[in-house]
């Protein structure tokens, strides 16, 4: 996705350059995305846990619906910066 729209190529060639950006990088890329899901997902999840255990009540969906709508931009920019790097 983001070779698409940074480099402004075609789907096909974003997918043949991220297979070529990942080749012999593969756990550099794994580790980046467990580290964000590390960092961002798990909070929401426990936040959301506490306000209540079962997570069916409205608070506790509306607080994890709207941290995860926080945090999503930072996760776009980390892995902006990730794909950057990669290239």
């Amino acid at each position: 996705m983001y070779a698409t729209v940074i480099d402004n190529s075609s789907a096909l060639d974003s997918l043949s350059s991220s297979w070529e950006l990942t080749k012999g990088r593969w756990w550099l890329v794994f580790r980046a995305s467990f580290l964000i899901v590390f960092v961002v997902a798990v909070p929401i999840i426990v936040i959301s846990l506490l306000i209540d255990p079962t997570a069916k009540s409205v608070a506790s969906q509306l607080a994890g619906n709207l941290l995860g709508f926080l945090a999503a931009p930072l996760m776009n920019v980390y892995l902006v910066l990730l794909y950057l790097r990669l290239r």
